[in-house]
């Protein structure tokens, strides 16, 4: 579970009914190096909030978890996510992970 640094799971998983949504928004950085995805993430992150979506899914795939730990990483530290976590969904274990964008745009980012 990714919070900012912080590894102690909500209360409430704010993220609970996302992955059963078919049309929530995805981006799939699969066969991307870890720099090529970070930039796509990052642009389709912006996208997202500009776009008013709250929620997102990350596709990267199981592979050798290079791309897990640079997702994982990023999204630490992003300023535009809240809160993030692996799926729970056996499918997509280690290979997706889902996100909740902040409602307010950062002061840092002003």
């Amino acid at each position: 579970m990714l919070k900012r640094g912080v590894l102690r799971p909500p209360l409430k998983d704010p993220l609970a009914g996302a992955e059963l949504d078919p049309n929530l928004p995805a981006v799939d950085l699969h066969g991307l190096s870890s720099d090529q995805a970070l930039c796509e993430l990052d642009a389709f992150l912006h996208r997202a909030y500009v776009g008013g979506i709250p929620a997102a899914r990350i596709i990267y795939g199981r592979g050798t978890g290079r791309l897990l730990a640079a997702v994982s990483h990023f999204l630490r530290t992003h300023p535009l996510v809240e809160y993030a976590r692996g799926s729970d969904q056996p499918a997509e274990i280690g290979g997706v992970t889902y996100v909740l964008l902040v409602r307010a745009f950062p002061e840092s980012l002003h």
